[in-house]
Parts: C-alpha cells; structure tokens; sequence
C-alpha cells in the first residue's frame, strides 16, 4: 500500500538485483475502493491469530549455553553444520492476547510451531534448501 488511493501487487523487490538481474512483475492500481479491499485483506492476515511470531526457542539453562557457545563457534567458519536453530515459529493460542517475544507471558500464551510451519515435516524440501542455503551462501555472497 502506498496510500489510501494507489496500491501495488506483485513480486518486485525494491532492491538492486531484483532491478537489474531478477525477472520480476507487478502492477501499479489506482483506485481507492481496491486499496482499500486490499489494506484490508493485508491487516487481516497481519492479525496476530493469523500470522506467526519469529522468537527465540525456549531452552533449559544447560543447553542453551551449550547452543550458543556451540553454534556460535560454528558460525565464524564459512559454513553452518549446527543442527539446532536458535529462533523459531510460534502461533498464539487460541483466547491468549498477543504479547511481544520479550515478554515473560511469551511462552504462555504461544505455542512453537516450528521453523516452517505447514510445509510437511522436518526435512521438507524448503528447509532442506534454505539450511543449504545457510549454509553454503555466505561464501557465494560476492559473485551472486
């Protein structure tokens, strides 16, 4: 949304590779009965019941230490072998009221729905991709 009156709808990306490398679409609509339907639409998918909430994972005392030590040595090599991931997805409950991740009801009143809810299991192909990704990109950061 750009204002009440023109919307765009598309895959652009306002970066410069999706401006000179990436075959990207969208449409400019000015119309303010659409931009309306479609801030909307936006503010209702937005709505805390229908979207997750990026967080830290809770973890005991032990592991946590043993994670950050661990994954954070690891991290300073070129590439990322370490199997637990430090964020996650979490969806509120059902009747909770929507609190921020930094705070102590957190835990309470979302449930961790994994790192890609609904996309069919741990090894799904998007995480497989994405962790490869994670793992080999950084060094192909310079040449992409």
């Amino acid at each position: 949304m750009v204002d009440d009156r023109v919307s765009f709808v598309g895959s652009y990306t306002l970066d410069s590779r999706s401006v000179s490398l990436n075959t990207e679409v969208g449409l400019v609509i000015e119309d303010e009965a659409f931009a309306r339907e479609l801030r909307a639409q936006i503010e209702r998918d937005m709505a805390p019941g229908n979207s997750w909430v990026i967080a830290k994972r809770q973890f005991p005392l032990a592991v946590s230490a043993l994670n950050g030590l661990g994954g954070g040595l690891l991290s300073l090599g070129p590439i990322d072998p370490w199997p637990i991931q430090n964020s996650s997805s979490f969806e509120l409950m059902p009747g909770m009221d929507p609190v921020d991740p930094g705070s102590p009801e957190f835990y309470e009143r979302y449930r961790d729905v994994g790192d890609f809810p609904e996309s069919g299991g741990i090894l799904s192909s998007k995480e497989i991709l994405t962790r490869l990704y994670k793992t080999v990109g950084e060094a192909f950061t310079p040449i992409m």
